[in-house]
């Protein structure tokens, strides 16, 4: 099976340039930091004023994770980190969007077959976690689950700062998904292809992707190496999607859809457990948890940590399948002339 070393997903026009193949982590990294810069400016606002009324380190933090301040910054962040991106590819290697994986051709049945997969990921992993933690049980896990679902009052989903929240959760994390995969999956997969060919791509920015997310070992050297493990598998899955469709717009809806569940379904058991309706602090401890960021003594390490890793390495498993089973079958046409 070969493919074109050259354009991954569609023919870059002439005139275009080829951004070095080793300068490609750079790119991602420094537009990465210039994009923190203008999220930076919800969360300082909010710190001052707590500091300013007298608020504790704790008061701080708490500040600066509250909805109304954290979506936006995440809002603001990604969307200059893909702006960026764009615009180098537009501006330095002279290139547009369908070279990116974003051709019109059928965007719309991609984009929502791929909302269809994500979706079909995160319950996948809801499910296989379940299943793990019934054979090996965590007795802390189990105690929360049971104190959870002793204390869960569903109707307190229903509140309308409760779905203003989630609704927040779903466009936020749709575009947050979004644009890692404009980074990843389209410019770098393109970028790295136009040098080694696809394997390196999928390699390349299934790497970066992982080590991007490196901020998981704040809970502890053993829970991080497991989360980035899982973090690696699920890139991968991502960039042989991609190759799979010629095109990102399946990846970026999924991307986005995983993403929304894996908060809003740990998000919705917080609030529906907490009697004192603090929605803020139930986001602020869903956040944390999700993102691997709660601290060594916030997190349960056990066999349940594993399954987004290896459920994400089999799905890759059968793309790779599917990919050389297509290939061969693109040989047998050309040998017999069809």
């Amino acid at each position: 099976m070969r493919f074109s070393p050259v354009a991954l997903y569609a023919p870059w026009p002439e005139g275009s340039r080829r951004t070095w193949g080793f300068a490609t982590p750079a790119v991602v990294l420094i537009s990465y930091g210039l994009a923190i810069i203008p999220a930076i400016v919800p969360g300082a606002v909010a710190a001052m004023s707590v500091a300013m009324q007298g608020g504790s380190a704790a008061d701080i933090q708490a500040g600066a994770m509250a909805p109304g301040v954290m979506l936006p910054t995440l809002l603001l962040q990604f969307a200059a980190w893909g702006g960026l991106i764009v615009w180098w590819t537009a501006q330095f290697e002279r290139r547009g969007l369908a070279t990116l994986g974003l051709g019109r051709h059928r965007w719309l049945t991609r984009y929502l077959r791929g909302l269809a997969v994500g979706a079909g990921c995160a319950v996948l992993l809801w499910l296989c976690a379940t299943a793990v933690l019934a054979v090996f049980p965590a007795p802390e896990a189990a105690a929360e689950a049971e104190a959870a679902l002793r204390d869960a009052d569903i109707s307190r989903l229903f509140t309308p700062l409760a779905l203003a929240l989630l609704a927040g959760i779903a466009a936020v994390f749709l575009l947050q998904g979004a644009m890692e995969e404009v980074v990843f999956r389209g410019w770098m997969m393109s970028a790295l292809a136009a040098h080694w060919g696809a394997v390196a791509a999928v390699a390349g920015s299934s790497l970066v992707f992982m080590l991007v997310h490196a901020h998981v070992f704040t809970s502890g050297l053993a829970y991080g190496a497991v989360a980035l493990f899982g973090l690696g598998a699920t890139g991968l899955f991502f960039a042989l999607y991609a190759l799979w469709e010629r095109s990102i717009w399946g990846p970026v809806a999924a991307h986005g859809a995983f993403n929304i569940l894996i908060i809003v379904m740990p998000l919705a058991a917080q609030i529906s457990a907490r009697e004192d309706g603090d929605i803020g602090a139930a986001f602020a401890e869903t956040m944390r948890r999700v993102t691997g960021q709660a601290g060594p003594d916030a997190v349960t390490l056990g066999p349940q940590n594993w399954v987004q890793g290896l459920a994400f390495l089999i799905l890759s498993g059968v793309l790779i399948a599917l990919i050389r089973k297509r290939g061969e079958r693109k040989v047998d046409r050309r040998a017999t002339g069809g």
